[in-house]
């Protein structure tokens, strides 16, 4: 549903923009691309990551599942320690690929959130120079902020809902 909304608005607002003003629709949509770019490579590595914790997650879970089912024995034969050790190595092995994961997404949404921003600075940047110079009308450019608004973060959570199916 959140892929398709952001293509209807896409595909609604692009010829109003066009209509409205050719140059600030243009200003506009110029860094739609990367965000769709980037969110496709992004969706590329975040699969690996999440495949990654779910793994280590996996194998922590065999180990404490193997520990205390065999509580008995590990007692018996004193391997408590070696056993710790086990169990240690594997909730490191989860730490660190959950982190690489978090680390990869505060990277994504940070820079998507970036390039969104220039957009919007790019619109309010073009819009008010070419107010001031006559070349359009106060309300076309507070449409253009309006209409960037509806088409940029859409597309950007798009990138998200990606993410998420994965």
């Amino acid at each position: 549903v959140e892929i398709s909304r952001a293509i209807l608005l896409l595909a609604f607002v692009t010829p109003i923009l066009f209509a409205k003003n050719p140059k600030l629709a243009w200003v506009t949509l110029a860094l739609m691309p990367l965000v769709v770019v980037y969110s496709l490579v992004f969706f590329r590595a975040i699969t690996r990551k999440f495949q990654a914790v779910d793994e280590a997650e996996g194998e922590l879970t065999s180990v404490l599942q193997e520990n205390l089912t065999g509580i008995r024995v590990v007692r018996s034969f004193g391997r408590g320690p070696f056993e710790e050790q086990k169990f240690g190595r594997a909730n490191d092995a989860h730490k660190l690929a959950t982190w690489n994961l978090m680390r990869l997404l505060s990277t994504y949404w940070s820079l998507s959130d970036m390039i969104c921003f220039a957009q919007t600075g790019l619109v309010l940047y073009f819009g008010a120079r070419w107010t001031l110079a006559g070349e359009m009308t106060l309300g076309t450019w507070v449409a253009f902020l309006e209409y960037a608004a509806m088409v940029i973060w859409p597309v950007r959570q798009m990138g998200r809902t990606l993410v998420d199916a994965s």
